[in-house]
């Protein structure tokens, strides 16, 4: 008879369990329920949310009954999230959205939604983009900057944050801190590797041409030098190269090097130039079948009446 009484109230105890998690489980579905009216007819996102969470962590304690309930909601938080950042990006309530799509980035990466991972991180990154927008507008790079890098604390890895991140440095006169993120970037391969490249041979070009401008020769063959140490093909700089050499009257460099920085240009201009300075040298070596050589080749631009010029005077010393 003591047995049976144990036997029973066990099963007892059983059969309560088993109705409280029906109750549980049913709660969760009904949470979840509400939830997508909200969404669906209210589009009440921001309600959503708090429900969505409940559902989440009511229904992972509830267990097999409420998984569904629970990878529904999962597949829907982050795209929640997403949405609310991209209605506060919209109002440029940059701080508000900055916050909602990190919320969607981090609840992505937890549930393993890569699609909505890799989208919050592109919105996020363009959140902090648009903040530093002003300010680039302005031209204070260095508030810029400030914004960029509090990006890359969120999203270190994020090549568009690095990116204009270093654009900033170099802007406002730290080229060095921005060609050292220039080439993490390069470093990594792929696109973005191609455009720090690029932009960092554009920089050296605009300061190369700066100090020709200035006639700091000197400066500018040691820039261009190292421009064509990484590129070889660069043709702006191989022309800007044989301009420098030509102000300094380095005519033995402009005879070795001027043949491959024309034969690198694809405007005929600059192609001309190149040769009337290859020219130059030679007449100024009094090598002068090579010097007529050269002058006949500038066919355009504005050294095409010195080359006739040159020609001519060479042409009547060989009679």
């Amino acid at each position: 008879m003591k047995r049976f009484t144990i036997l029973s109230s066990a099963l007892a105890a059983i059969f309560c369990v088993s109705v409280a998690t029906a109750q549980t489980s049913q709660e969760v579905a009904e949470k979840y329920t509400n939830a997508c009216k909200l969404i669906n007819d209210d589009k009440n996102y921001a309600a959503a949310v708090p429900i969505l969470e409940d559902v989440i962590k009511q229904g992972t304690a509830v267990g097999a009954e409420s998984a569904n309930a629970v990878a529904s909601a999962k597949k829907l938080l982050p795209q929640l999230y997403y949405n609310l950042g991209i209605m506060a990006g919209k109002n440029k309530n940059f701080a508000e959205a900055e916050t909602q799509f990190m919320n969607a980035y981090n609840k992505a990466k937890e549930y393993k939604d890569l699609t909505f991972e890799k989208r919050s991180e592109d919105m996020l990154a363009n959140t902090f983009i648009n903040q530093a927008g002003a300010f680039v507008k302005n031209k204070e790079y260095d508030k810029a900057a400030e914004i960029y890098s509090k990006g890359m604390k969120v999203l270190p890895n994020n090549s568009t944050l690095q990116m204009y991140l270093a654009i900033s440095y170099v802007e406002s006169g730290k080229k060095d801190e921005g060609f050292a993120i220039f080439k993490q970037i390069e470093a990594r391969g792929g696109r973005s590797a191609e455009i720090a490249r690029t932009k960092m041979e554009n920089y050296d070009n605009v300061e190369a041409n700066e100090a020709l401008a200035a006639k700091n020769y000197p400066k500018a063959v040691s820039l261009l030098n190292d421009i064509l140490k990484d590129n070889p093909k660069n043709a702006l700089a191989q022309l800007m190269l044989i301009q420098a050499y030509n102000n300094m009257e380095r005519y033995d460099d402009i005879i070795s090097k001027g043949p491959a920085a024309a034969a690198a240009q694809t405007d005929a201009k600059n192609k001309s130039d190149i040769y009337y300075m290859i020219g130059i040298a030679y007449y100024n070596k009094q090598q002068n079948d090579k010097a007529l050589e050269n002058f006949k080749k500038v066919t355009t631009g504005n050294n095409v009446s010195q080359a006739k010029e040159r020609i001519t005077e060479l042409n009547e010393l060989n009679k």
